[in-house]
């Protein structure tokens, strides 16, 4: 887990970002880049709601249009809250 912008990124959330975008999850340098595309777009995201599970829910807009939750939970490793998931815009849709 990495500090990149407003939060950590959880390895699976560049996990979900890769496979959403095509690539690779197990390849290590697909991993590096996926890891720094994302910490770039969670930039630009923007608040949805706070979902019955705690879970954030942010949208990105534009390209790619996805989905991220993001757990505010205090975490050992600092007050930053953590992406931990990157869905597709809809739960049965290609948000990619």
């Amino acid at each position: 887990m990495t500090i990149r912008g407003p939060w950590y990124l959880s390895a699976r959330a560049v996990r979900d970002y890769l496979v959403l975008t095509g690539r690779d999850p197990k390849d290590e340098d697909a991993f590096a880049s996926g890891e720094d595309e994302l910490a770039e777009l969670v930039r630009r995201a923007q608040f949805v709601r706070t979902q019955d599970n705690g879970l954030q829910q942010w949208r990105l807009t534009g390209t790619p249009r996805l989905r991220l939750l993001v757990s505010t939970r205090a975490r050992p490793e600092g007050n930053l809250p953590q992406l931990v998931r990157v869905l597709p815009k809809h739960a049965g849709g290609r948000g990619a």
